[in-house]
């Protein structure tokens, strides 16, 4: 049991880690669309060729920055303690991502 206890601080700490470099990745990938939405820059993509079109691009937008502040409150709560991983909710999530 106590073995436990010390090792899920550490696995918490890498799962901040890992989820806070995820979030960062895809953060980037929101601010470079809206950079290219607002002041094209020719080191990427034209802004046609990030949108779908499934989605008016500001409801795209909000959706994006939605997404970015709950997955910021998760990393938050787990940083501080106030969830804690479960292998078993990582699997299931796991397979539904993937399937999605």
């Amino acid at each position: 049991m106590v073995a436990e206890a010390t090792l899920l601080p550490s696995f918490r700490h890498r799962c901040v880690v890992v989820l806070s470099g995820l979030l960062l990745m895809f953060s980037l990938r929101v601010f470079a669309q809206l950079l290219q939405a607002w002041f094209p820059v020719e080191a990427l993509p034209p802004f046609e060729a990030w949108a779908s079109g499934a989605l008016p691009y500001w409801v795209l937008v909000i959706c994006q920055v939605l997404i970015i502040i709950a997955c910021a409150r998760v990393i938050w709560r787990l940083h501080v303690g106030l969830i804690v991983p479960s292998a078993t909710t990582g699997k299931v999530l796991l397979i539904l991502g993937s399937i999605y």
